[in-house]
């Protein structure tokens, strides 16, 4: 059987002065501006820095290329690269014991993929996700599908149906009813914050496969979902300049992601919540997490997407 996966997040970015001023509008036409302050740093001892000041972790990254994207596990604080492989597109996830899914365009099927590079298995299916307890869940036919760790078989012969479209769509109002699902994120092994498309983007927020409030943020265009466990919440990107933002874990907007950084294009968020990262155009910032956010360092890298894995 089969199950989908969703996709969520709403925002503007405006450059004033050098300080980056973001709007994020709600669903009802309200906004609420806020301020980004980019104060980061990029040591000659980026690596002692790093090390100095706690960060830790194996980030991994896509560098977009010609033909498809390579993927990089970066370990913090060496900024050594311990495994580098191609893949067919920049949107990936990767599991709690390292293993890689992509496949977030649904034009193409799914894959995992081990950190040797090899490709273990294919499936029917797009915009994979984790979760916390290691089993993989994706979209196929607008369901969310669940795949049991102890799946001896292929993917596409484990797969069950974790929330069918009908569940998906109830408590969905008026034109939302239609919207198509296009990516997840887990916050724990019963809830989840899907991204939905209908006549925008919006976040819905589903525990043991029913609604648990009404969808209230949604933008344009959301082109990033992540959990942030540690703190019970979800972070956004998204709109036309690509902001990023704060949903509490009912999906409801509760502020502006404070990344030292403008014109964010992926976040992640390390396993205890005090580090962040975020790719913003032609760099990777790795920031303690506050409002402000505490210290933060630029690394040497250039990056489509992000996603941090305990040490």
């Amino acid at each position: 059987m089969r199950r989908a996966a969703t996709w969520l997040v709403v925002g503007a970015v405006l450059v004033v002065g050098g300080v980056a001023v973001v709007e994020v509008f709600s669903r009802d036409g309200g906004k609420a501006p806020t301020e980004r302050e980019p104060a980061v740093t990029s040591p000659r001892d980026l690596p002692a820095q790093l090390e100095a000041s706690g960060a830790r972790g194996l980030l991994y990254m896509t560098i977009e290329e010609s033909a498809g994207c390579e993927l990089r596990a970066v370990r913090l604080p060496t900024l050594d690269v311990e495994s580098s492989f191609r893949i067919p597109d920049c949107r990936f996830a990767v599991a709690p014991n390292g293993l890689v899914a992509t496949g977030h365009d649904c034009a193409r099927p799914g894959s995992l993929v081990n950190l040797d590079g090899a490709v273990i298995d294919v499936f029917n299916g797009c915009a994979p996700a984790w979760k916390p307890s290691g089993e993989l869940t994706f979209v196929h036919d607008g369901a969310v599908l669940d795949v049991p760790r102890d799946c001896a078989s292929t993917v596409d012969d484990c797969a069950e149906v974790e929330l069918s479209k009908g569940q998906l769509r109830q408590g969905l109002r008026g034109p939302d009813k239609r919207a198509t699902l296009r990516e997840i994120a887990w916050l724990d092994s019963r809830r989840m914050a899907a991204v939905l498309r209908g006549r925008g983007d919006f976040v819905a927020v589903f525990e043991d496969g029913e609604l648990i409030a009404p969808p209230s943020f949604g933008t344009d265009t959301l082109t990033g979902l992540t959990a942030d466990r540690a703190r019970r919440r979800f972070l956004v990107v998204g709109g036309e300049t690509q902001g990023a933002f704060e949903l509490d874990d009912q999906g409801q907007f509760e502020d502006t992601f404070s990344a030292p950084a403008v014109f964010v294009q992926s976040a992640a968020v390390g396993p205890d919540g005090t580090w962040a990262a975020a790719a913003a155009r032609a760099t990777v910032v790795v920031f303690q997490t506050g409002d402000p956010p505490g210290r933060a360092f630029q690394l040497p890298f250039k990056a489509e997407a992000l996603a941090w894995r305990e040490p």
